[in-house]
């Protein structure tokens, strides 16, 4: 589709929906959104790596027994590009026991802060990386979801109809770092193919979670794909690595309760025979596939103190039969990983004023992420924050591979 073509489509579905909300009663409609126009300065040379202006509607349309909700976003980055999507589209119907969920929607479960360990269902958009705001984060499935209600329990299935892989940066990305695996020889890295449209291909989890005064608790249990691809073969000949993703089972739970003017959590996940390529360095390198099971664990704890709004979190991964040659995220996987996380918060001047910190320190390869920020509210809904991203540490970890990248951020937000 040419760059004009796509704009009229673009403008013909923003047009549809426009005389779908005028011509609906009052009553059945509510329109929010929000509109944020964003843009990051790198440290090193003053340039700018990221712009963008967005428009992210929720559109909610109400009848006696169903509510439809509809989530188009709409952004222009600085090349001029114009991304149309469709973040949830969805379908509630509501019955005496019992609620349905019918289309594409964002799952979100568990109880941690900025960690996604239980909270795996729905795949991560990483293409901006820590650019983009926590809820956008998130990437609706097509699914069907049942919830089934019974005194302070919830008992919910949930079927995803096709498979939705995870978003990374592109190559063209300032983000975008080489697989470190890739040192061995000159080596391609194909493209992976999306699993087929089939039942057989389709994901399928179970939740039960209750809801009481003294602690509530999930139990989750699943069959998905991973969301990021794996490299499973390579052609000696071309150099070129064929990716793909592949099958395993979770089971996990969280739980959360006050203790005197504290909230504990705490989250384990269970991934059984989940596969990771196996790299033999050479030229080129050799390439196959191994299952290994993982178990996931956070502790954490939320708590005021002074006015301060405080959470700490410790974050612990064991891989089974761990070896040297295996490989995830295109760096070597660690038999065992800690990092911890932590998160500061105080409001001022009436609340108008919050500034915050966030940190996240990986203890194996040492290395940091530290977010400053500061939020302004100008007058109602509307208001500017500020934020510094910066890294630093060892260059072989998550965040200390950007030490020259830091950024820090400029946005504008206006909610109605």
């Amino acid at each position: 589709m040419t760059t004009k073509n796509r704009k009229r489509t673009i403008l013909s579905v923003l047009l549809t929906l426009a005389v779908t909300v005028i011509t609906l009663p009052a009553s059945d409609i509510s329109f929010t959104g929000l509109s944020q126009t964003r843009l990051a300065l790198a440290f090193e040379d003053a340039a700018i790596p990221y712009y963008e202006q967005k428009l992210d509607m929720h559109i909610d349309i109400y009848k006696h027994m169903s509510h439809l909700f509809i989530q188009p976003y709409l952004s222009v980055d600085q090349d001029e590009d114009i991304e149309f999507a469709m973040r949830e589209l969805y379908a509630d119907f509501y019955l005496d026991a019992m609620d349905i969920r019918v289309g594409k929607q964002i799952i979100a479960t568990g109880q941690a802060d900025g960690l996604y360990l239980t909270n795996m269902i729905s795949p991560l958009n990483m293409s901006d990386f820590l650019l983009s705001e926590t809820h956008e984060l998130q990437m609706g499935v097509p699914a069907v979801k049942a919830s089934y209600y019974y005194d302070a329990f919830t008992f919910t299935a949930l079927w995803i109809s096709h498979f939705v892989p995870a978003e990374t940066f592109s190559s063209d990305s300032y983000w975008f770092n080489s697989p470190t695996f890739l040192s061995g020889g000159s080596v391609n890295m194909a493209d992976p193919e999306t699993p087929e449209l089939s039942i057989e291909n389709s994901e399928v989890f179970g939740k039960a979670s209750y809801f009481g005064a003294l602690a509530t608790v999930e139990v989750l249990g699943g069959y998905t794909w991973t969301d990021t691809p794996y490299a499973f073969s390579i052609d000696t000949g071309t150099g070129t690595i064929t990716t793909e993703y592949g099958r395993y089972g979770v089971l996990g739970a969280a739980v959360s309760a006050p203790v005197s003017s504290a909230v504990l959590r705490t989250e384990i996940l269970a991934s059984f025979d989940k596969p990771f390529a196996s790299v033999v360095p050479g030229t080129p390198p050799s390439v196959s596939v191994e299952e290994h099971s993982v178990i996931d664990g956070i502790l954490g704890i939320d708590i005021d103190l002074a006015g301060f709004s405080l959470s700490a979190q410790y974050r612990g991964t064991y891989m089974t039969d761990h070896n040297e040659t295996l490989i995830t995220d295109g760096k070597p996987a660690k038999e065992y990983a800690q990092l911890a996380t932590l998160n500061i918060q105080k409001s001022f001047l009436d609340d108008t004023l919050t500034a915050g910190i966030f940190t996240i320190v990986e203890f194996d390869e040492f290395n940091i992420l530290v977010r400053p920020s500061v939020t302004y509210i100008i007058e109602d809904a509307v208001e500017i924050e500020a934020e510094l991203i910066l890294f630093a540490g060892d260059d072989e970890g998550t965040y200390g591979v950007y030490n020259d990248r830091s950024v820090t951020s400029l946005s504008l937000n206006y909610y109605f």
